[in-house]
């Protein structure tokens, strides 16, 4: 969807075309994790009145400081993303919140 619209904006001749490159696959994931964090998140007073939530400097809003800052290791694992959990009405995982969980396992389980 990311590269149509920005296909829409160019000339025939400079569009993008073929398979979709990883920094668009990175980029797609993010802005999705954004979009998710803003509907379900509007406010962090609101919706982490006791945690210490962060704003990287990539496309993500909200991490989470924890108690692990301190340790040498992949800023994604010291500052983990929020996502929206269970729904209280019905008790399933969010749908996207989901997807993201089964395809970070796949990927990890690979190594």
């Amino acid at each position: 969807m990311l590269r149509f619209v920005k296909n829409a904006k160019k000339k025939p001749e400079f569009r993008e075309i073929g398979g979709l490159t990883v920094h668009e696959i990175e980029h797609a994931e993010k802005t999705l994790i954004k979009i998710v964090q803003a509907k379900f998140f509007p406010s962090e007073e609101d919706s982490f009145p006791n945690m210490n939530v962060i704003t990287d400097e990539e496309v993500i809003k909200k991490r989470v400081k924890t108690r692990i800052t301190e340790r040498s290791d992949n800023p994604e694992f010291i500052y983990p993303i929020t996502l929206p959990g269970v729904f209280l009405h019905n008790g399933s995982l969010n749908t996207i919140t989901n997807k993201i969980v089964m395809l970070e396992h796949k990927f990890f389980s690979e190594y």
